[in-house]
């Protein structure tokens, strides 16, 4: 389980490498109110496929999360995502965060982050468990979905709890 967390984990962190850096610049002139530069239409394409695809996918796999379900948590993940995180590694994560944060109760869908190459998916879980003293301790986590295209099809890069 571990060599699998630890290759899911050195992904979405090379991934975060190697897209950070991102930055917006005022113009020179100090103008204000301008408008950003028109988004190519190439990009519009992508973008208007692969958002809804991200969110559709990310609430399939929270919706198996919060019911427990491995078998279609795992049915959303692309082949390549299903050998590193198969049923025995959906149980091992979930009883993790288990005894952390508690029994995930519902999610919130909050953004999609946009990059040129990714899409990253945010959404809000509450979780629920009981304290020592058997008082109901709720908080909340967020998680990740990032995915890009393949052969102009949106896929699953990578998923986390941040």
């Amino acid at each position: 389980m571990k060599p699998n967390r630890y290759l899911i984990g050195l992904n979405s962190a090379a991934i975060l490498g190697l897209t950070a850096g991102c930055a917006t610049l005022a113009e020179a002139d100090g103008a204000k109110g301008t408008k950003p530069a028109a988004v190519p239409a190439e990009t519009a394409v992508v973008k208007s496929k692969i958002e809804p695809a991200v969110e559709a996918q990310g609430r399939a796999l929270l919706d198996a999360f919060v019911r427990n379900d491995a078998a279609a948590f795992v049915a959303v993940l692309p082949e390549n995502l299903r050998g590193q995180f198969g049923m025995k590694e959906f149980a091992l994560a979930r009883a993790e965060l288990g005894k952390t944060l508690g029994q995930p109760i519902s999610y919130q869908f909050d953004t999609i982050l946009v990059h040129p190459l990714l899409r990253i998916g945010l959404w809000k879980v509450s979780f629920e468990r009981q304290n020592a003293a058997g008082e109901t301790l709720c908080q909340e986590a967020l998680f990740r979905v990032i995915a890009g295209t393949v052969d102009g099809e949106p896929r699953i890069v990578a998923f986390n709890f941040l």
